[in-house]
């Protein structure tokens, strides 16, 4: 198993470097962990098919607070109509 996550952490590294994964890390006790990436949905799916079945994700999109402010600001005009 440990041959395995070796294998596994020198490929987290590689998508690190690559700039695939912009951030990584995992708990202590090895249970959960997290990633952030900017792929595109298509691009994620194909990258964490690299990893299963020895991984399961669950993901969580998110938006910057630009993204964010902006579909506030347009929800709040179409209100005003």
């Amino acid at each position: 198993m440990l041959k395995m996550v070796l294998g596994m952490t020198q490929a987290i590294k590689g998508d690190l470097s690559k700039g695939r994964i912009k951030e990584w890390g995992v708990s202590v006790d090895g249970s959960m962990g997290y990633a952030i990436t900017e792929l595109g949905e298509k691009e994620l799916y194909a990258a964490l098919m690299e990893y299963q079945p020895y991984i399961l994700f669950e993901v969580h999109a998110v938006l910057s607070a630009d993204e964010f402010g902006n579909i506030v600001q347009a929800a709040l005009k179409s209100l005003k109509k």
